[in-house]
């Protein structure tokens, strides 16, 4: 290209041209006098006024996840051989309370992972999760049935019948062994939240069922096999009531993804040797819950509690 017919275009901004032409010489002087004019301007469109120190600390909320280490060994659960499955915290007794599928029936543990009673599940099918929901009421789901199934759960509970129960079925969904894997709650509205294992890796919202209104709601708020965030798939599920947060467990790929209730993750905790004060990987992460104290639990079949904490 010819360049010597070319002429040079005039800036029209006339504070460009100034500077176009006086770039270097464009000094810290010149810069503590425009400053204040700049503020000045500025104040008239935004309120600095308001802006605190912990305005401009980093704002992520979450639990951080990656903050979490593993507590002593894991915990072999007396009198449970194999299918330990789903967990959940009841926060008024202070306990812990496991799922087993086969045979059905639910144990109750305290926080070092001692049994403290065994509860049959009578007429139960394949049950994976539960959530406690407050006020001694809890739910539970079956696997292949697709059914949610709430009951109340005293000192004196021995057993429980599935005909008397109050119950939901969702046939739509396919019926297959990869099915209703997790189950969890948000306490302040009563919503459930169940997580499909796989084919397709889902979560289902439920509202309305806990506290038997007539306009009962089925809806998928995220969808988890556009965005899996890495995961193969879903085997747990549990709803931080503070941060309103979902910690969604993977057995498959070995690791707890937290995510807020817009899809966007923000944190993750690796489940494999190496990570966490793990000496060996988690083998089959099927539960997951928190304490009052931040506590983190997660549940291993056959028969293995691990206890996470960010404190020392």
């Amino acid at each position: 290209m010819n360049h010597k017919n070319t002429q040079p275009i005039k800036p029209k901004n006339t504070v460009r041209s100034y500077f176009g032409r006086h770039k270097w010489h464009f000094s810290l002087a010149t810069l503590l006098l425009v400053f204040p004019i700049f503020t000045t301007l500025a104040a008239q469109f935004f309120d600095f006024s308001a802006l605190t120190l912990s305005d401009q600390k980093n704002t992520t909320i979450g639990l951080q996840l990656n903050r979490y280490k593993l507590i002593g060994s894991p915990i072999t659960l007396p009198g449970v051989t194999d299918n330990a499955s789903g967990l959940t915290f009841n926060t008024d007794t202070d306990t812990l309370f496991a799922i087993i599928n086969n045979p059905e029936q639910l144990i109750e543990l305290n926080k070092h992972g001692e049994v403290l009673r065994t509860i049959a599940l009578n007429g139960f099918e394949d049950t994976e999760g539960l959530a406690y929901l407050g006020n001694q009421q809890y739910a539970i789901i079956e696997e292949r049935n697709r059914a949610i199934i709430l009951t109340s759960i005293t000192p004196q509970t021995e057993t429980i019948e599935l005909a008397s129960q109050r119950s939901l079925a969702l046939p739509s969904l396919n019926r297959n062994n990869n099915g209703f894997e997790g189950l969890t709650t948000d306490p302040r509205s009563g919503r459930l939240y169940i997580v499909n294992e796989k084919s397709p890796r889902q979560l289902v919202q439920i509202d309305g069922f806990t506290s038997n209104q007539p306009n009962l709601s089925v809806s998928m708020p995220l969808d988890l096999e556009k965005k899996p965030m890495g995961n193969k798939d879903f085997s747990g599920i549990h709803f931080n009531t503070e941060d309103q947060t979902l910690l969604l467990l993977s057995d498959e790929s070995k690791q707890l993804t937290e995510v807020n209730l817009n899809g966007q993750m923000n944190s993750r905790l690796k489940l494999k040797a190496g990570h966490a004060g793990l000496n060996t990987s988690i083998p089959q992460a099927e539960g997951i819950t928190l304490d009052n104290d931040g506590t983190l639990y997660i549940l291993s079949e056959p028969n293995l509690l691990y206890r996470f904490s960010t404190k020392g």
